[in-house]
């Protein structure tokens, strides 16, 4: 039996363990992964361009309501009777974060408990409290609410409900709540004001969170005739913008009064609620 020369069995050894060496760095320790033709994706760093904007767990300041400047007073002024609704604010180097509780009796408040990074958002953790059971309530009204500050950073706030509520309303529709010139409890009016003088065509412009999203309007006399009836879409769960085209009907003649109410139907019993009415004069 001839034997295989010792010279063409160490070349076949070579060639099978640059063999295996290949495919190892082609297919890696697992076989099932294909080799990467492109080169890796970038890792998604929010921090990459602005190394200042980290924001570590807890460093938040909270600020009374004396000293802040007198724009962020009327903002929070103008918010009070926005119910569970979180806003903010970014002013002189700082971001402001706002929650408000609405209109509540004695005993009802609400804090933040925490304001910190959370992987790619800024999570503002609320504490909401409800009276206890057997609790001494007064008939006085209060409009709870917390404000604080932080470091602005481009990543988005999310407000986390802890305590005696589940749910934070937002804005919908519009970066910032405007000037409310008229409300309810789940519709508010930026536009027109009451007793404000208007042209046969203009616009109502509020918010609303109402059932079914829907908001009811009527165009009324001075004597009180209904002249027109509609609706629109809004929203439910959260504030959403709505802005109504209002033709003034030829009934109601210039410099005259007439009157605008917008209202919803309960879910109930569809009975009116949440009415808001605006008495206007016709240039």
């Amino acid at each position: 039996m001839n034997k295989i020369p010792k010279k063409y069995f160490t070349v076949t050894i070579f060639v099978i363990l640059a063999l295996i060496i290949s495919l190892f760095y082609a297919f890696g320790r697992d076989s099932d992964t294909p080799p990467r033709t492109t080169p890796p994706d970038p890792v998604n760093d929010p921090y990459q361009n602005d190394r200042s904007a980290a924001v570590d767990e807890n460093s938040f300041v909270r600020v009374s309501f004396e000293v802040l400047p007198k724009n962020l007073q009327e903002w929070v002024e103008n918010s009070k009777e926005m119910n569970l609704t979180g806003q903010e604010k970014e002013q002189e180097g700082n971001r402001y974060i706002l929650i408000t509780y609405g209109m509540k009796q004695e005993g009802y408040e609400v804090k933040f408990k925490e304001v910190g990074v959370n992987r790619d958002i800024i999570e503002a953790v609320v504490e909401f409290t409800h009276p206890k059971p057997g609790q001494e309530i007064t008939d006085n009204i209060n409009y709870p609410f917390d404000i604080v500050y932080t470091k602005p950073t481009n990543l988005p706030l999310v407000f986390v409900p802890t305590g005696d509520e589940e749910h934070i309303m937002s804005l919908v529709g519009i970066n910032e709540l405007r000037r409310i010139a008229a409300s309810s409890p789940g519709i508010k009016v930026f536009t027109p004001a009451p007793q404000e003088q208007v042209e046969s065509t203009f616009l109502v412009q509020g918010v609303a969170n109402v059932f079914e999203g829907t908001v009811q309007y009527r165009i009324k006399t001075a004597k009180g005739d209904a002249a027109y009836n509609n609706f629109t879409t809004a929203g439910m769960g959260d504030w959403y913008f709505f802005e109504i085209p209002i033709d003034v009907p030829s009934s109601i003649i210039n410099g005259s009064d007439f009157t605008i109410e917008l209202f919803s139907e309960s879910a109930k019993d569809g009975s009116e609620e949440n009415l808001v009415s605006l008495p206007l004069n016709l240039k």
